[in-house]
């Protein structure tokens, strides 16, 4: 029957329009971050200088909420940003929408940035905390009812305008415990003059810190490799 086909077709089609929209990989220090410009300038020599354009710095008194970016930085294309507070440095990759690449494809092509970028900082810092977020998209004219068949008991009607749920799994590995944090959420998205609504959702690794244990390449690199297991095309094609 022609319903049944439409089924065969959905399923086939399933996750061959995700975008992957950006990666972020954070990187927190044990102590505070004296003079972020300094760690900024280090660590965007390690990558060849791929953060071009002019940084912002903000001269802010160290009472300020650590938290807070006191260098914000971007390549001239606008594609990679790096941010650096009193308390931690992110990496932020963005990618182009209009591509035709696959999310693993996406992620694979910035993958020597990530690994350059990880490494120069825990050359130049003691880090106790490391998180990498992905954020992926899929184009959907009706994106509430895919999250309500996909992952709630509850039927679906036209009068459900938006959904959203939010998980944590834990798992340790060498006596370190890591969240595994999903997000799904019905969400507008706005690309270059156009709204496009579909399916957001967010993955999250990070490690839970502990007193007086620092982190090393291997916690940094591991939560890395789960972010990119889950960018596999079996693990896109079961989210939705």
């Amino acid at each position: 029957s022609s319903a049944a086909s439409d089924v065969y077709k959905r399923q086939l089609m399933r996750g061959v329009f995700m975008k992957l929209l950006s990666a972020q990989l954070g990187i927190f220090s044990e102590e505070s971050i004296s003079r972020p410009d300094l760690l900024f300038s280090e660590v965007n020599e390690k990558l060849g200088g791929i953060v071009d354009d002019m940084p912002t710095i903000l001269n802010l008194p160290p009472d300020l909420p650590a938290d807070i970016p006191v260098v914000q930085a971007k390549s001239s294309d606008g594609r990679i940003n790096i941010n650096v507070s009193r308390s931690r440095i992110d990496l932020i990759v963005h990618f182009i929408f209009e591509s035709s690449a696959s999310p693993i494809e996406s992620l694979n092509s910035q993958k020597s940035v990530i690994q350059k970028f990880y490494k120069a900082v825990l050359n130049t810092i003691i880090a106790k905390r490391t998180g990498f977020i992905l954020t992926m998209f899929e184009p959907n004219g009706n994106n509430v009812k895919p999250i309500f068949e996909k992952y709630f008991s509850e039927k679906f009607t036209s009068k459900f305008v938006e959904a959203s749920m939010r998980v944590n799994r834990q798992n340790m590995r060498k006596s370190v415990v890591y969240n595994n944090i999903r997000s799904i959420e019905s969400a507008t998205i706005t690309v270059g003059t156009e709204n496009i609504p579909g399916v957001l959702f967010q993955f999250d690794i990070n490690n839970v810190p502990e007193e007086g244990k620092k982190i090393n390449e291997d916690t940094v690199s591991y939560v890395v490799a789960q972010g990119t297991a889950i960018l596999s095309p079996e693990s896109v094609k079961e989210m939705i």
